[in-house]
């Protein structure tokens, strides 16, 4: 090995030791002009000395040895060799890389062609990341520095398309150390958001660091070569892509000044801005071309937010969005900071009318049971007064009429006539008293309850119910596609799939369901309760419209922000929300804006101790009033035919008394009751 190469190697051994995570994939790439000998050669044989893939050989050589690191290798333009110990443990994204360039000409751009392409062949692999720690170490022999920093730059500027900003370039340049002109590797990196004007592009090339090669080698001045370079844009723009997406994104306005729609109001854009402020950066929110929840349009082509991420200038987005898999090639996601549960929503049921609350203070069976005891114990009480000996009990007992009445007055609490005189029927009749007693007890205890509020109607409450009714499910484009296009295995799932009606909207969906009532839905859990407390989908008692089935969570949706593939901002905005989750910040907006909604819709209630009281009134006693209704109905006509009755009876005595009068005898044959 030659001298430089030597220290190229201990320099990218010590970087190594300082910088990077151990038991993670690194990744060895070599490019230079001795590719072709490289390819004709077994990477455990010896070639020529000094040129690339001898510095290849050992440098792989070196980190296999010490197993710290699943080592892959890779050779522009195709060739790719892994080495690995126990790979399936550590089979993850690549952390880190180690890329050695080698140039013929500084005067031409060979060198930097070649990179570019092993980069392009790098990214297109899935565990790619451009949020790893690269080396990029240069074998020059040629050229001025102003050259080479040309070269430098290109290197930076092709790293910049992939989003990669954690790298170093090491090159071999002469330096004035201790007033002597010595050789020494230099160690440079650039930074973006330097300024307002310098946001993403490369220009200021920083000289961090040099290895001095004397003896051994060292670094001068041991500086912290992967700074954290996203502490703050300094004043860049950040480019965000949003739509109104109550309550996490809410109505914005037109903002003159940065001549674009802007949103201030929303649990997200409440997020964004503790970002924003933290990264010393301002928003602007490009126009999004097509659906904005869209992926791909039905050509293929690319449309919606993962759209302006791409192509229209955005660096985030938001809206109540998740990760899809058709995502995941795309787009990054941050930290998931919300979790909105999908579930199925029915119509409420109907709050039973008052007038019908007496009756449902006992079963329909009960109240049957209640009666036939009744007429079974004024059989019992006639057949025990005409067993008295020497019939000394009151006549009144003797007919099943009048025991009829007389039981129904001891369960109202009424006194009868006449007392039973024998001590059989007093014995039965003290027992009847217990019976009523109780029973007048539950109902009264119930009585009031039930006239201030009656209930509500049975209703299906769980979801196997719902599936074995004959209700249809609605539901948007997007829920069917996202939940149950590919969601068939179980008879739930084909059961919804083959009885499910199609809304224009997830909106339009739960209102049929609210105020048609014509069949159940699912819905997001967050949408439910900001309709709720905003006074929307309420009946007249402030109860909603439509209700959650027990069992019915369908889905949970982690939602988070979209950023664009591989952007260095990543691990920077999710420091920032971890820190607005772990201080309870956004459950607190959360809360905030659920009260303020409360207060703007005036459905806030503070409980006090009248909450537990109820003043009647005459909307209470309805039941009461038809039943007393019903009463008098039922007297007045028994009253008439007890008139019509005994004037006929009356009539046919005269008959009997005066069988010749042909005129009494007519007037009664013609009369009807």
């Amino acid at each position: 090995m030659t001298e430089e190469e030597k220290h190229i190697v201990r320099l990218i051994k010590t970087i190594s030791d300082r910088y990077f995570k151990q038991h993670r994939t690194l990744v060895i790439c070599s490019s230079g002009n001795d590719t072709e000998e490289y390819k004709t050669r077994r990477l455990l044989t010896t070639p020529t000395e000094g040129s690339l893939n001898h510095l290849v050989i050992f440098v792989t050589q070196i980190f296999y040895s010490e197993q710290n690191f699943p080592v892959k290798v890779l050779s522009y333009p195709q060739d790719e060799l892994q080495f690995s110990f126990n790979e399936s443990k550590y089979s993850d994204k690549q952390a880190s890389y180690v890329m050695l360039l080698s140039d013929v000409s500084l005067a031409d751009d060979t060198m930097v062609t070649n990179f570019a392409e092993q980069l392009q062949i790098l990214a297109s692999s899935l565990s790619w990341n451009p949020r790893g720690k690269f080396i990029v170490s240069v074998l020059s022999n040629s050229g001025s520095r102003n050259k080479q920093s040309l070269v430098i730059k290109g290197i930076f500027e092709k790293l910049w398309i992939y989003k990669v900003i954690n790298v170093v370039v090491a090159i071999k340049q002469k330096s004035k150390l201790n007033g002597k002109v010595t050789e020494v590797l230099n160690i440079y990196t650039w930074f973006p958001y330097q300024t307002p004007k310098k946001c993403k592009k490369v220009e200021d090339i920083v000289l961090l660091d040099s290895w001095v090669m004397n003896g051994y080698g060292h670094l001068l001045k041991s500086t912290n070569l992967y700074p954290l370079k996203t502490q703050s844009l300094n004043g860049c723009p950040l480019g965000v892509a949003a739509k109104k997406s109550v309550p996490f994104v809410e109505d914005g306005m037109y903002d003159q000044k940065k001549k674009s729609y802007v949103f201030n109001r929303g649990w997200e854009v409440r997020v964004l801005d503790t970002i924003t402020e933290k990264l010393n950066t301002w928003s602007k929110f490009p126009k999004v071309q097509g659906f904005f929840y869209n992926v791909f349009e039905k050509n293929g082509t690319v449309t919606g937010f993962t759209r302006s991420l791409m192509y229209g200038g955005s660096d985030v987005a938001f809206s109540a969005l998740f990760l899809r898999n058709e995502l995941i090639e795309l787009a990054d996601m941050t930290r998931v900071y919300f979790m909105n549960p999908w579930k199925w929503y029915m119509p409420c049921p109907l709050k039973v009318p008052r007038w019908r609350s007496i009756p449902r203070i006992f079963s329909y069976t009960a109240w049957f049971i209640i009666f036939l005891v009744l007429f079974f114990s004024a059989v019992f009480m006639r057949y025990v007064a005409k067993l008295v000996f020497l019939n000394t009990e009151s006549q009144i007992y003797n007919t099943v009429v009048e025991n009829i009445l007389n039981a129904w007055a001891v369960i109202l609490g009424v006194s009868v006539s006449v007392q039973p005189r024998s001590d059989a029927l007093r014995t039965f009749f003290l027992a009847w008293i217990l019976y009523s007693f109780a029973i007048n007890t539950i109902f009264q205890a119930f009585l009031t309850s039930y006239l201030v509020d009656p209930g509500y109607e049975d209703y299906i409450d769980s979801l196997e119910d719902l599936l074995m009714s004959n209700m249809k499910y609605g539901f948007s484009r997007f829920t069917d596609d996202t939940y149950f296009k590919n969601n068939n295995d179980d008879w739930q799932s084909e059961t919804i799939s083959k009885n499910r009606i199609l809304c224009p909207s997830i909106a339009a969906c739960y209102n049929w369901t609210a105020l048609h009532r014509n069949f159940s839905t699912t819905y997001q859990e967050v949408k439910y309760q900001h309709d709720y407390l905003s006074g929307k989908f309420i009946d007249k008692y402030g109860q909603p419209l439509a209700c959650e089935i027990q069992d019915g969570t369908m889905a949970f949706v982690f939602i988070g922000m979209v950023m664009t593939k591989g952007t260095p901002l990543l691990d920077r905005f999710n420091s920032i929300i971890g820190q607005i989750i772990e201080s309870g910040l956004f459950m607190q907006w959360v809360k905030e804006s659920y009260y303020s909604l409360q207060v703007k819709a005036k459905t806030l209630a503070i409980d006090t101790l009248a909450d537990e009281y109820c003043s009647l009134a005459l909307g209470h006693m309805q039941g009461v009033f038809l039943l007393f209704a019903f009463g008098i109905v039922v007297s007045v006509i028994v009253f008439v035919g007890e008139i019509f009755y005994h004037k006929r009876m009356r009539c046919r005595m005269r008959i009997d008394h005066d069988e010749t009068s042909l005129k009494n005898y007519e007037n009664c044959r013609n009369f009807r009751i």
